[in-house]
């Protein structure tokens, strides 16, 4: 039976979602027209649209609004898991939702994301080395899948992480140093 209690990481996420949206208000520009363009082709929908094709999106327990329009209009999103300021993808949580494959490298595109939450699923392969780009990133959370290889020493470029969870996987190596 689900837990009615929002998880501890549900809850930091909306507190970072208000208080950045109040600090972003006076710098966010107008939206431009291209953005409201019939065809998606913006880099977080991209990098979206990768992570649902390599993780089989079409057999997700939930994933309303995926690959309808842009995941973006400004703070909001109408895609499930997806949270947007600015219009640009910020958090990511697609926990305990039947994703099974790869992650793809294009997630590491996503150059504003602060949270990202693919655990408890059925990935498997190597966490990629591109998620190192994700230098804004303050919470990642990987575990109970079955991630194999080594942890890349790219993830030492995440400089804002306050908090890693890769338990339950299949990986090979320790934590490197940069972590």
């Amino acid at each position: 039976m689900p837990s009615l209690a929002a998880p501890l990481p549900l809850l930091l996420l909306l507190l970072l979602l208000a208080t950045s949206r109040t600090a972003l208000a006076s710098n966010t520009s107008s939206p431009n027209s291209s953005s409201n363009s019939s065809t998606p082709d913006s880099g977080d929908f991209q990098a979206l649209a990768a992570l649902y094709n390599a993780s089989r999106g079409d057999n997700w327990t939930r994933s309303s609004g995926w690959l309808q329009g842009e995941p973006c209009q400004g703070s909001q999103s109408s895609w499930f898991g997806v949270s947007c300021d600015g219009g640009h993808v910020i958090a990511l949580g697609l926990q305990a939702n039947s994703l099974r494959g790869g992650i793809p490298r294009e997630l590491g595109n996503l150059t504003r994301l602060q949270f990202l939450s693919l655990q408890s699923n059925s990935l498997t392969s190597s966490i990629p080395r591109e998620l190192g780009n994700l230098t804004q990133l303050r919470e990642l959370y990987l575990s109970s899948n079955s991630l194999t290889s080594s942890i890349p020493r790219e993830l030492g470029n995440l400089t804002q992480l306050r908090r890693l969870s890769l338990s339950s996987n299949s990986l090979t190596s320790s934590i490197p140093r940069a972590l």
